[in-house]
């Protein structure tokens, strides 16, 4: 009689109750940890100064001479002003991208939802007349 019973209940698509699977958030995103490998390509965005002043900028990622390292290919300009073109070597630094500037500076990256969201610290000027400022960069192309 409980074979029958469990072969009716079957069926019917009832089954032993079983805790319900958590929902998960619409606020968190998850994302696996940050890969050079993960930046290459052509990026376009902008760097922001502290008084919202905006300035394009263009970056090309292409591969480093180690695994964890890449080299990139800064363009800053605009129509009015003669455009820059910076190279600098970056590598992974607990789960960023960074560049050392002279006098210090650095470029720091993190990937966020799809997008490379970053800081700027220049206080030689080579990127932006700020000395700090800050970058957000789509993907063009990889």
């Amino acid at each position: 009689m409980n074979h029958f019973l469990i072969f009716l209940l079957t069926l019917a698509g009832a089954g032993p109750a079983s805790p319900p699977a958590a929902a998960p958030s619409a606020l968190v995103v998850t994302q696996g940890p940050l890969r050079p490998d993960h930046a290459l390509g052509v990026w376009s965005g902008d760097i922001v100064g502290p008084g919202g002043a905006r300035r394009s900028l263009e970056v090309s990622f292409v591969d480093g001479l180690r695994p964890e390292t890449l080299f990139a290919y800064f363009r800053v300009g605009d129509p009015i002003q003669p455009s820059t073109t910076l190279r600098r070597l970056g590598r992974l630094v607990n789960d960023e991208l960074v560049f050392d500037l002279r006098e210090g500076g650095r470029i720091d990256f993190r990937m966020i939802q799809g997008r490379l969201r970053g800081a700027v610290s220049d206080p030689a000027g080579q990127l932006t007349p700020h000395r700090t400022s800050a970058i957000e960069l789509l993907r063009l192309s990889r």
